[in-house]
């Protein structure tokens, strides 16, 4: 893939069955893509349109010496696209960011279904002081308010060491060690995106093993990087919720249209 900004084709073939978390993922994965896509057609719409309001007018133009000149002056212009892809770092960066939150908010939401439908997998040699329990109304209450306080812990906490706790915890791979650097080096780019300006920074470098050298520069980033990270969220989401279906037996529903 060449280092321009084209319309990609997208999965077609998504689930229609598991978590509500998964829905959720799923749902704003089609929304973020659509409008990607949009941006890029409407780009592409409006040059195709200057074009052929340009080719028009030569057309009916008598006198070639003008012809020449508008032909001069309208390959020197810019359209759309150009436009675009001198926006490109922003574009991507809005996307990636976008993809990466959403990736983590299905862990997230994962772990709260998983908490709320086992509540047994709660259980810790943590203490939580009665006053806490005796602050619910019901059982259910108490779990349900417990599980969004471990799920907001959690959240915070980095890739590896989510990793980790689903595997000790739940038996779950998060994804085959093929996959987790470009995982981890998206996650660290939206990081430096929202917090540094995507400039790379020793945190960076640190935990992507980037070349220290360029600490102070812009990460630059390219489609071939969505192109690379969206099948791999896609397809770990995926496989994370049907193996925590088999694991941990959690009730699946079918998804509703998710071009809603």
């Amino acid at each position: 893939m060449s280092k321009s900004i084209s319309v990609q084709d997208r999965p077609k073939n998504l689930p229609r069955l598991g978590t509500p978390a998964a829905e959720d993922y799923f749902r704003a994965y089609v929304s973020l893509n659509r409008f990607f896509n949009w941006v890029l057609y409407m780009a592409q719409s409006i040059d195709t349109m200057k074009e052929t309001a340009h080719q028009a007018l030569i057309e009916v133009e008598d006198d070639s010496a003008k012809r020449a000149e508008m032909e001069q002056k309208w390959s020197e212009k810019k359209g759309m696209i150009d436009e675009l892809k001198r926006n490109r770092q922003v574009l991507l960066e809005i996307v990636l960011v976008r993809q990466v939150e959403n990736y983590l908010a299905y862990l997230s939401g994962l772990l709260f279904e998983i908490f709320r439908q086992r509540p047994e997998t709660l259980r810790t040699s943590e203490r939580v002081e009665l006053a806490e329990v005796l602050r619910h109304d019901t059982l259910d209450d108490f779990v349900k308010a417990e599980a969004e306080r471990r799920v907001e812990q959690l959240s915070y906490k980095s890739l590896d060491t989510l990793a980790e706790f689903f595997k000790d915890r739940f038996g779950l791979e998060l994804f085959p060690e093929n996959e987790r650097d470009i995982v981890l080096e998206a996650i660290e780019v939206r990081n430096i995106s929202v917090h540094n300006r995507c400039i790379i920074n020793q945190r960076f470098c640190n935990r992507t093993g980037e070349d220290e050298s360029k600490i102070g520069k812009r990460k630059e980033l390219f489609v071939d990087v969505l192109e690379r990270l969206e099948p791999i969220l896609c397809g770990g989401v995926s496989r994370l919720d049907k193996a925590a279906k088999a694991a941990l037996r959690l009730k699946r529903i079918r998804f509703g249209d998710l071009n809603d």
